[in-house]
């Protein structure tokens, strides 16, 4: 009986290693032929520039894109101004008080500064 189960396991793996050896055989053409597919060949896509796309243009003619970015540019210089002279008045007002004292209207200037830096910021991350 045991001869028989050794003669058996010796069958088996005799015909494993002949598939695998057949199938290593075979494989390596397969390899060489799966490097030099390259794959579907597809068009690149088109990239839309921004002077491709113009966009909805307002009554006088202008881009409505470029008016935005115009109006957002004035905005900006304003808000900056009005932080310039905020924080030239709480310079003064911190001059002239001492260590221990501190306004309420610096702390209101501080906030309206950081309101105003914070719009700033949000236009221009929008463009």
């Amino acid at each position: 009986m045991y001869v028989i189960q050794h003669f058996a396991l010796c069958v088996a793996a005799a015909s494993v290693l002949w598939a695998a050896g057949t199938w290593m055989a075979d494989a390596t053409p397969v390899a060489a032929q799966f490097r030099q597919f390259q794959g579907p060949q597809y068009p690149a896509p088109k990239i839309k520039k921004p002077e491709d796309d113009e966009g909805p243009r307002l009554p006088s003619g202008k881009l409505q894109r470029d008016a935005i970015i115009e109006h957002d540019h004035k905005k900006n210089l304003e808000e900056l101004r009005e932080i310039q002279k905020l924080t030239e008045e709480l310079l003064e007002e911190m001059e002239a008080n001492t260590g221990y004292v501190f306004s309420v209207s610096s702390l209101k200037k501080m906030e309206q500064m950081e309101k105003l830096s914070k719009q700033v910021k949000n236009r221009f991350k929008k463009h």
